[in-house]
């Protein structure tokens, strides 16, 4: 689970997937704007077959938070 989380990151923001890593934030990456935060969602939701709310995707702006939430959907799934 973990390497497809973060090859969805690594694509979302054109890195290595050796660049992706758990400092990740909307506060240490500039191109992480409210368009590339709606795009990772959209790409996270899609890799996983998962569904975020609005207002719980708006909050998820960091490595930790989004690893964590795809984690939890994934464990209510099954």
């Amino acid at each position: 689970m973990e390497e497809k989380f973060n090859s969805v990151l690594a694509a979302a923001f054109d890195k290595d997937l050796s660049e992706v890593n758990d400092q990740m934030s909307s506060d240490t990456i500039a191109e992480w704007d409210s368009l590339k935060q709606m795009n990772i969602i959209v790409a996270l939701e899609e890799e996983f077959d998962i569904y975020f709310e609005e207002d719980e995707s708006i909050l998820l702006k960091d490595y930790r938070g989004l690893f964590n939430a795809v984690k939890s959907k994934l464990e209510k799934k099954n």
